[in-house]
């Protein structure tokens, strides 16, 4: 089974997916997984309905944020907000919410917040950007919000790193799709 999945998620990281399989239904993410109190935190993702609820919870699990906003006319949306200078420390969920069809739908994302005298820098921020990007996926649909691209990603973040053989793969797996995918995606561009 295992076996099956890892090839499934190389031919559709390599090919490219069909758009009726994409359809992931909402999906979001942050600019950072690392930030530090009073940085601002951009808060991006694609959702099928017009209206989304976004709700951010502190480590204790209290709401520091409740928006509600509309999505542009290719279902994106972005909301920025700053974190409090006096922000506890640890990991916060963002959670967003839609109804598709009658049915709730649910995307969730997490980041974590450090003290302000701890100094992240440029380059920390940098190594703890979200896991990388699908670049040839991203160059083949136009952007990384892409409906596509966000199902790769949600698989190889919510299933494949799930498990240490997934997670061994997927370091092998990146020395060898990076060595090659900048050139190809600078070609697809």
């Amino acid at each position: 089974v295992n076996r099956k999945l890892l090839l499934i998620l190389i031919l559709a990281t390599s090919l490219g997916i069909s758009n009726a399989s994409a359809q992931t239904g909402i999906t979001v993410e942050t600019n950072f997984d690392l930030f530090e109190q009073g940085q601002l935190v951009m808060i991006t993702g694609n959702a099928e309905e017009k209206s989304v609820a976004i709700k951010v919870k502190d480590p204790t699990g209290i709401s520091i944020l409740v928006r509600s906003i509309t999505t542009d006319s290719n279902g994106n949306f972005e909301l920025k907000f700053r974190i409090s200078q006096t922000a506890t420390s640890g990991e916060y969920q963002v959670v967003v919410s839609t109804v598709i069809d009658n049915i709730p739908v649910i995307s969730t994302a997490t980041f974590e917040v450090v003290e302000k005298g701890e100094k992240v820098t440029p380059a920390e921020q940098a190594a703890e950007e979200k896991k990388g990007g699908c670049l040839i996926a991203t160059a083949a649909f136009g952007s990384e919000m892409a409906p596509q691209v966000q199902f790769l990603r949600e698989i190889r973040d919510n299933t494949v790193l799930q498990t240490e053989s997934g997670s061994a793969f997927m370091t092998g797996f990146n020395q060898f799709y990076y060595s090659f995918s900048p050139a190809v995606a600078d070609y697809e561009r």
